[in-house]
């Protein structure tokens, strides 16, 4: 975020936003581990980690008046897109198939869902369901 805030008024390339791709398991918050020793422990932290470092940049980018993209809702459900949208200010969301059932809402809205036709017929072409894996 240093090097955002650095070059955010930078002319004629200004830094206008950033987009946190990847994997999604970081953006809802994890439940905190429930003892020590376990396999899922060690997961846990890893996940709430991340999940910490994301919600921390992102809290920066916000401050110093960035656009947010995060890509959600491509292999969870929908429940994480509005995690991407409320608890971490996204105001364009990356894939998003997850909400196919509010599109009208969200175009009446004027929000911005980033969509690759070819990754989207394919997903729905071999019978992907948002929130399967």
């Amino acid at each position: 975020m240093r090097l955002a805030a650095k070059y955010r008024a930078s002319s004629p390339c200004a830094v206008v936003g950033v987009d946190v791709a990847g994997g999604e398991e970081w953006i809802a918050k994890p439940p905190a581990p429930v003892g020590k020793g376990g396999d899922n422990d060690q997961e846990d932290e890893s996940t709430s980690d991340l999940h910490t470092r994301c919600a921390d940049a992102l809290t920066e980018a916000r401050k110093i008046g960035l656009n947010i993209t995060l890509h959600a809702g491509e292999d969870t459900g929908a429940a994480n897109v509005g995690a991407a949208i409320f608890d971490h200010g996204a105001s364009r969301i990356g894939h998003g198939y997850a909400l196919y059932s509010c599109t009208v809402q969200l175009v009446e809205q004027g929000f911005c869902l980033l969509v690759r036709t070819t990754t989207s017929l394919s997903h729905f072409r071999l019978g992907y369901t948002p929130g399967t894996t």
